[in-house]
């Protein structure tokens, strides 16, 4: 008879069910209403510009959070559970409620962490999932990761939302972008990057990205473009 492995616990916290050998495909009971529509948020913009801290600020309110933190950025892991080991991320997603996490499995896993942690978050369901340096996993001219691809087009059936950041638009897949139901862009000066957006925002407010000031994004939906002071909602 195979000997059981003794479930795993996450900083003391009780296990609430046995060890997965691989991430479950059931709904989980910690999860809490989210989207009833499609929320796909992109934050492009050099270093520094403000991008990730808009969208953590964004984040801020929303009940359960899943950050994909490859460069292990010390503001992602504010008042959040900071996992590596991915028996620990199963538990962290099984946990009722509120719930924070920054996913740091790239230390552990490599680039295989991102679609990993997808996995949990369709499996956890009601995520907000933030994907930072984004263009590193979902890159221009390539498919989606299929679970990527799932949260992206049909997150809003599991009430997931996505946010993703990245320096320059051009470089992330087009399978994103086109996905996109807000766009919010910083200071942007490369001519292949704002022709990019033009494709989305239109020419003439695209040609304002490079005269923006420090901190102030345009904010795009299919409405329209408004520039704004970051943060904001």
């Amino acid at each position: 008879k195979p000997r059981r492995r003794r479930p795993v616990t996450l900083q003391g916290r009780k296990s609430l069910s046995p060890l997965w050998t691989t991430c479950p495909r059931k709904t989980l009971p910690g999860a809490m209403p989210g989207p009833s529509r499609a929320d796909v948020r992109l934050f492009f913009g050099k270093s520094g510009s403000g991008k990730s801290s808009l969208a953590l600020h964004q984040l801020a309110r929303a009940p359960r959070v899943l950050i994909h933190d490859p460069n292990c950025e010390p503001a992602h892991a504010k008042r959040a559970l900071v996992i590596e080991d991915r028996a620990q991320l199963i538990r962290a997603v099984e946990i009722p409620g509120r719930v924070r996490i920054c996913w740091r499995g790239v230390v552990t896993m490599g680039d295989a962490a991102f679609e990993w942690a997808n996995r949990c978050a369709w499996a956890g369901e009601g995520f907000a999932v933030f994907w930072d340096e984004v263009d590193r996993f979902v890159k221009a001219g390539r498919m989606l990761p299929p679970y990527a691809y799932k949260l992206v087009n049909a997150g809003r059936h599991r009430r997931c939302s996505i946010f993703a950041a990245s320096r320059r638009p051009c470089t992330v897949g087009r399978d994103l972008t086109a996905a996109a139901t807000r766009i919010m862009a910083f200071r942007i000066t490369g001519p292949t990057d704002i022709e990019y957006l033009a494709d989305f925002m239109g020419k003439e407010v695209a040609a304002g990205l490079p005269g923006l000031a420090d901190f102030t994004a345009l904010d795009w939906t299919e409405a329209g473009a408004t520039e704004k002071k970051s943060p904001f909602a």
